[in-house]
């Protein structure tokens, strides 16, 4: 078991360094993991067919994400139509042409993989980045915080707006901070990790401790804060395996938020029968989708630092899903999330 040392409340640039790096290390390993993915493919024996698919999908990913990516901010839209197989972005849709913290936070790591897997060279990739960089700088922000949603207007010289709702969300925020800190791990030395080293600065994840109206004591990160309604929400994060165990972690770690916020989070385990009769035991998510499982140990690597816990819990989660989708589909289609 990992015992961390809590640092004490003064919490200056060299300490924020040193947090930087643990968890861009973090981070950068499972990334690092993700790139040798066809090592590990190629030991368990998959075929030549089998491999070229992979790789397959892997091109199509990232043009697909590549797509996203609008171009005067550099950040990515939360929804965009295809026709005809091309993707098309509606910049005059303020509902589609949108951004969120963790889409911004997805947008650095896209950067980060599409220069490690060769599609983009080191220093597109940065310039890049640091363009991404200077439009999050110029976004509205509460406590330092980003709000739910930005209208990406398309037009150069004007920055994302804050649309739809005024509502600050830990969960998003959390997404972006250990996806900037991995950003940082990327391009050390650089003047990017001092310009993200500022923003992180500015937060302070005290602001959503204790703050349930309902559980005022309960030692766990809220869910968020609406401005316009000057109010808390009405639920904790209070479920281990959903993607908010990176919020606890940044937040305990950078802002020494008692670690509570991780301990009294729920380990729920559910069984699940399959179509052969196997009793499945897991972990339970919020919803059971597999965003929930695997985003965050896809960021931290959940299955290499903890491979009997997180990453066996994961591997207990698409068997599940692969189950579940032969169940509902004729196709055996799986791995369902929340979308629109």
């Amino acid at each position: 078991m990992i015992k961390l040392q809590k640092r004490d409340s003064s919490f200056n640039a060299r300490n924020m360094r040193r947090l930087m790096v643990f968890l861009s290390l973090l981070a950068i390993l499972n990334i690092q993991a993700y790139i040798s993915q066809v090592t590990y493919a190629q030991e368990v024996h998959l075929s030549p067919d089998e491999l070229t698919y992979l790789k397959a999908v892997e091109k199509a990913t990232f043009s697909g994400f590549e797509k996203l990516l609008e171009k005067t901010s550099g950040l990515p839209v939360d929804i965009a139509s295809v026709e005809s197989g091309n993707v098309r972005h509606t910049t005059s849709d303020r509902y589609r042409n949108k951004t969120s913290p963790t889409n911004i936070g997805l947008g650095f790591i896209y950067l980060i993989l599409a220069r490690d897997r060769g599609y983009i060279t080191q220093e597109e990739a940065y310039a890049r980045a640091t363009r991404m960089m200077d439009t999050l700088e110029l976004l509205e922000t509460y406590n330092g915080f980003l709000y739910n949603w930005y209208y990406l207007t398309g037009e150069k010289g004007v920055p994302p707006r804050v649309i739809l709702n005024r509502f600050v969300s830990s969960l998003d925020n959390g997404d972006l901070d250990i996806c900037l800190m991995a950003t940082a791990g990327a391009f050390p030395n650089t003047d990017l990790v001092s310009r993200i080293e500022k923003v992180l600065q500015k937060k302070d994840y005290h602001f959503f401790l204790d703050k349930n109206p309902s559980t005022p004591h309960s030692g766990l990160i809220n869910g968020g804060y609406d401005e316009e309604k000057k109010t808390y929400a009405a639920t904790d994060y209070s479920i281990l395996n959903v993607e908010a165990r990176m919020t606890a972690l940044v937040a305990i770690l950078k802002d020494n938020v008692p670690d509570t916020a991780w301990k009294d989070q729920s380990r729920l385990v559910r069984s699940y029968k399959t179509t052969n009769g196997e009793n499945i035991l897991v972990v339970a998510p919020w919803g059971g989708s597999l965003y929930e499982t695997l985003f965050a140990d896809e960021i931290i690597g959940g299955s290499v630092i903890a491979p009997k816990a997180f990453g066996q819990n994961a591997v207990n989660m698409i068997k599940i899903h692969i189950d579940k989708g032969k169940k509902v589909s004729k196709s055996g289609i799986w791995g369902f999330s929340n979308g629109e």
